[in-house]
């Protein structure tokens, strides 16, 4: 019996290796600095997402429901947590990134289910 099917195998391992790229390329402080840093490692956070939503897993944070914005809110909430300057260049955008792409894909499947 199979899982998972070869497209959802990718797509996961495609998040992994996105947000373990960028937390990588960070931490060894191989990002560009300023705004080129941001656009990079919000574009990291939406494409995670994405990655996440094609494999369909887990299908609860996608459904439109409580699941998916409480989600969707921590992250968001997460992303202005940081303490460090350092924290808050790459968390903002990554969390920021992750939080409002749930959210957004959340009121979409919500605006589907009730049209």
């Amino acid at each position: 019996m199979r899982l998972m099917s070869g497209a959802q195998g990718v797509f996961l391992a495609a998040a992994f290796v996105l947000v373990l790229g960028i937390a990588v390329l960070a931490q060894w402080g191989w990002l560009p600095r300023g705004k080129s840093k941001t656009v990079i490692v919000f574009v990291a956070g939406v494409a995670t997402i994405v990655c996440l939503r094609l494999a369909e897993l887990p299908p609860s944070w996608f459904d439109g429901a409580k699941t998916g914005f409480a989600l969707a809110f921590t992250l968001m909430i997460s992303s202005i947590l940081g303490k460090t300057e350092d924290e808050r260049s790459f968390g903002l955008p990554l969390l920021l990134g992750l939080g409002l792409t749930l959210f957004v894909a959340n009121v979409v499947e919500l605006i589907r289910h009730h049209v």
